[in-house]
């Protein structure tokens, strides 16, 4: 998408100076997270693997715009045990479930190039910072969406001062036609590949085990 292709050209043009840190408070959508949800959802909190799904899109543009990580320890969090059944308008059903999933997750990670990185999902709005020796990069969204980075554009902000960034209003549909378009151009494009594929799954089974472990876990 045009926010985050904009987010790695000021990293990599040295705007912001040497990365220190980033930190993401990322959202887990209300209606498919305790202690409600609709019951066209419900299956999501019954899936004890369901977590892993919405980790993928910040966690894989970190990795896309600040480099690979070097290690993770990763804690998660059933905060609400039992989930009532709603409606699609929010009406009461009298069903509830068992939550499988966790509905929080942190994340304390250091990253190749020693930045430090930390993360948490929870129900709450989107904000992804990049701190530099020079500068800081600040990503900010309200809505359910605003997380899932390869179809939103959340506003971004550099240095305090917002940016207008072209082709946001062009609505998620920008993120496959754009990706199809780098696809297009052959070595010479920017596009998600099969081992960037790979390597995700591999993260995100490294948070599964550092959070069952209990323990710090090198990335290979």
């Amino acid at each position: 998408m045009p926010v985050i292709q904009k987010v790695k050209e000021i990293v990599d043009s040295g705007t912001i100076g040497k990365i220190l840190s980033t930190n993401i408070v990322s959202t887990l959508p209300a209606q498919t997270w305790g202690p409600q949800v609709t019951e066209s959802m419900s299956y999501i909190a019954a899936a004890s693997s369901a977590c892993l799904t919405l980790l993928r899109p910040p966690m894989d543009c970190v990795q896309h715009v600040l480099g690979d990580f070097a290690s993770i320890s990763a804690s998660t969090s059933i905060m609400y045990p039992t989930i009532t059944i709603v409606g699609a308008e929010g009406s009461l059903t009298g069903k509830t479930l068992q939550a499988e999933t966790p509905d929080h997750i942190v994340c304390a990670a250091t990253l190749e190039s020693g930045a430090l990185a930390s993360m948490i999902w929870r129900r709450r709005r989107f904000l992804w910072e990049i701190d530099g020796e020079k500068g800081c990069i600040r990503l900010e969204g309200d809505e359910l969406t605003s997380s899932i980075l390869s179809i939103s554009n959340p506003n971004i902000y550099l240095n305090g001062e917002l940016m207008n960034v072209p082709g946001t209003a062009e609505g998620p549909m920008r993120g496959l036609t754009s990706a199809w378009t780098e696809f297009a151009k052959g070595d010479a494009g920017r596009y998600p590949t099969l081992d960037d594929a790979v390597k995700l799954r591999r993260l995100l089974d490294v948070i599964s085990r550092s959070a069952k472990e209990g323990r710090r876990i090198e990335v290979e």
